[in-house]
């Protein structure tokens, strides 16, 4: 979540949908924005600033969920080293360790993204809480964009550049990512896994003609 005084604006960004240039863009052109938590949901804006406009960013569902996968596979390896999060980060990636996509798609229940320590720790993490804490497979982004709300919903774009255009931004264009491709073909159990619990994410996609991407 990023909240941006000079326009009045709050951004919600589901996980895998945000990218490093557009938040130091953001912060280049509007000096004031902050993030006060990572993946904030759209009913979870604090209090005085739920007034301003929402702005959040759609991804299609397989392609979100595609892109987690590969993510924490080295979730945690290549930033720098921070002891205090080694067991959190050896649980997240655990997560798909020896699994397929498909596998982890249907089976995981490790929540990404909470204020609740997950070690046995009994740590508090306010930068990473949110009030719906679900494992991400499970998590529509209905929960984090809240179109009921009143938030205007922007098609994710690869380099960012659709939600930079709606904050009057251009995001330069990343040079160091690596997409990871299109998802591979689900069968019968994650087709149906992901009717369930992502349907509004495919119904939004659609009418709004998001691609995989």
């Amino acid at each position: 979540m990023l909240i941006i005084p000079e326009i009045e604006t709050v951004v919600i960004l589901p996980p895998r949908t945000g990218t490093g240039s557009l938040y130091r863009t953001v912060l280049a052109e509007y000096p004031k924005a902050f993030m006060p938590y990572r993946h904030m949901e759209a009913d979870g804006v604090p209090f005085g600033y739920d007034r301003w406009r929402r702005v959040g960013v759609l991804r299609h569902p397989e392609s979100r969920m595609w892109s987690l996968y590969n993510y924490l596979k080295t979730f945690g390896i290549e930033h720098a080293v921070r002891p205090e999060y080694d067991e959190h980060n050896r649980i997240q990636r655990a997560q798909v360790e020896g699994r397929t996509f498909e596998e982890w798609l249907v089976d995981n229940q490790v929540i990404f993204t909470s204020q609740h320590d997950q070690t046995g720790g009994g740590g508090f993490h306010p930068q990473y809480a949110c009030k719906h804490p679900y494992a991400e497979n499970r998590k529509s982004q209905f929960y984090y964009l809240r179109p009921d709300l009143g938030t205007e919903i922007v098609p994710y774009s690869p380099d960012a550049s659709a939600i930079g255009a709606r904050l009057g931004l251009e995001v330069p264009r990343s040079t160091n990512v690596v997409a990871p491709g299109e998802p591979p073909l689900l069968g019968l159990l994650g087709r149906d896994h992901m009717t369930k619990f992502h349907r509004w994410d495919f119904e939004a996609c659609d009418s709004l003609s998001i691609p995989l991407a």
